[in-house]
């Protein structure tokens, strides 16, 4: 009811009983009953009045009273009847609605530009220490060439928290002991404070040489040490060794000559030969002074064992950097057969390297060495362009027309322009994609899923076949599989091992052969080297086999002789 209808009523009421009261004849009045009945209905009207009007102004005034002491906005007044006091608490509770999107909106976007703060500083901070660590990693300014009891102190400090991290964590660490040769020459001929700039030219060459997580510090003299963190093999240690002093072929200038530093170089590894601070120090020391006794110029493992591998691995990466460049690199071919069609319809090129000191090279040697020398970018793309060559050449020559096989590395998979190598290599060599597989290591795509399955997509997008191979020991779950773009699935020749006779094998290999074909794959056996083994696969419905059953790799030569000879001969 509006307020105007509860004003009019009201006055009715009052004019009425100012009417009917002094007019009455039932009751004869005297002064004093009139002024009581007056009062009666004067506070009649006052609490008609009070309950109408001042008590709902009161309750509004209370509730933003609340509001303005509390600093609390999600109150809301109450609101009774539908009145113009009810219409205006109503208006009123619009505008604290209002004022609280505001206020939200206000603290969201103060909140998100405080976070962008935040990560600003977080950036800048890790920047900081950066540059910090950058700093530390090196103990040779001006006034530290004069206090080396500091420098081991700190490096002690630095090398005691690596090996509690590295045993937590089950990594290795090396300590490297750098000693220069015949340093006392440079400051019996030139003088002490030559001797000094040569220190710092030194240890900023050193500095320059380690990653970010490594340390250089001098202790004494002309003696460095050098601590590297996680290094995930031991004999990669030489290869920082062989680094460093490469660092210091470049002759240093002092004044008008021109002078060239040595070095000699002792390598520990944690925990192998070593299990505290200072049976590390010591040993690597001892390995320095073994170096030194062979001539200078030099590293030196404490263990025999890891100076043998060590000076074989620096000497196994020089030889196969000279392989790439005299192409003594060489593709071998290992034929794929249809069981059904008993026919040649594939062919894998695996990379082959016949050195003429060492011989043939295990492929998992080289191979490994090159994933880890990043060397097998400019391998990976030889061994793709010189196989997709081979293939168009023999489909020129008249014979059937196969798919051959490429295996892609983990790093070359996962190098950013590998979709365009693949793409330029197809356009250079003009081999149609659809007759070129790329084989990935079910390990490599299960490394990043997602990252993996865009790139497999791109690779299909131009016609190239996928192969998974070596399945079954990368835990590749279902739902991510069919998520892939495969045409091919691999079955690793651990499973193929034990047929006939490995109940577990059999049921292994069933499944998969099953799995494949469930997502409409086509699916090899890999390793296979019995006739009992190709006849078990054929009843299974397995598609293809390879392995030495058949032919091990083979030259180009020697494969098309194989490919004339058994063109239309039945080879199963």
């Amino acid at each position: 009811m509006r307020l105007q209808t509860k004003t009019l009523i009201l006055a009715g009421f009052m004019w009425a009983a100012l009417l009917i009261v002094p007019n009455t004849r039932i009751l004869d009045y005297s002064m004093a009953a009139y002024a009581a009945l007056s009062l009666a209905l004067s506070m009649l009207v006052f609490l008609f009045i009070r309950r109408l009007f001042i008590k709902r102004i009161e309750k509004i005034n209370s509730s933003l009273s609340e509001m303005t002491n509390s600093n609390k906005l999600s109150l809301h007044l109450g609101v009774d009847g539908n009145d113009e006091i009810a219409l205006a608490a109503s208006q009123m509770n619009l505008l604290i609605d209002s004022i609280n999107k505001v206020k939200h909106e206000q603290e969201k976007h103060s909140k998100d530009y405080l976070q962008k703060l935040q990560t600003k500083n977080d950036e800048l901070q890790k920047e900081i220490q950066q540059l910090l660590a950058v700093e530390k990693k090196i103990s040779v300014h001006q006034d530290e060439i004069a206090q080396p009891a500091q420098n081991r102190e700190f490096f002690n400090e630095s090398l005691s928290k690596a090996m509690v991290h590295t045993k937590r964590h089950q990594k290795i660490l090396a300590v490297l002991v750098i000693n220069l040769d015949f340093f006392k020459q440079i400051n019996l001929r030139f003088g002490r404070d030559a001797g000094d700039l040569v220190l710092k030219e030194i240890g900023e060459r050193f500095v320059n040489t380690l990653r970010t997580d490594d340390m250089l510090t001098r202790l004494e003299g002309d003696e460095f040490v050098v601590l590297l963190n996680d290094i995930g093999k031991p004999k990669f240690a030489s290869a920082v060794a062989e680094k460093l002093q490469n660092s210091c072929a470049k002759p240093i200038k002092i004044n008008t000559h021109e002078v060239t530093v040595k070095t000699s170089i002792g390598i520990c590894i944690y925990p192998s030969d070593g299990d505290s601070l200072e049976s590390l120090l010591t040993n690597a020391k001892t390995a320095l002074d073994a170096a030194k006794r062979a001539g200078g110029g030099d590293y030196k493992f404490y263990s025999k064992e890891m100076n043998a591998e060590g000076h074989e691995y620096i000497q196994l990466e020089k030889a196969l950097r000279q392989a790439i460049l005299h192409n003594e690199l060489s593709l071998y071919y290992q034929p794929k057969l249809d069981i059904k069609q008993s026919k040649i319809v594939g062919i894998e090129a695996l990379t082959r390297w016949a050195h003429p000191e060492f011989g043939n090279v295990n492929p998992a040697v080289f191979i490994a060495l090159a994933e880890e020398t990043n060397l097998i970018i400019s391998i990976g793309e030889w061994t793709l362009k010189e196989a997709c060559k081979m293939n168009k050449y023999w489909q020129d020559e008249g014979y059937n027309h196969l798919i051959v096989s490429v295996n892609l590395s983990p790093k070359q998979f996962y190098h950013p322009d590998v979709v365009n190598m693949i793409s330029s290599v197809l356009n250079e060599t003009g081999l149609s994609p659809h007759y070129l597989e790329i084989e990935i290591n079910e390990a490599t795509i299960m490394t990043n899923m997602e990252q993996a399955t865009d790139i497999l997509n791109s690779i299909k997008a131009i016609g190239v076949q996928i192969a998974m191979d070596h399945f079954g020991v990368g835990y590749t779950s279902i739902s991510h599989l069919k998520q892939l773009p495969l045409s091919t699935m691999k079955i690793d020749q651990s499973f193929i091992k034990g047929i006939p006779h490995n109940s577990n094998d059999l049921a292994i290999t069933n499944a998969f052969i099953s799995l494949a074909h469930y997502f409409g794959l086509k699916v090899i056996a890999e390793g296979v080297e019995t006739a009992e083994q190709v006849q078990y696969l054929a009843d299974q419905q397995c598609d293809m086999v390879q392995g030495y059953y058949y032919s091990p790799p083979m030259s180009a030569e020697n494969l098309k002789e194989q490919l004339t000879r058994i063109m239309d001969e039945v080879l199963i």
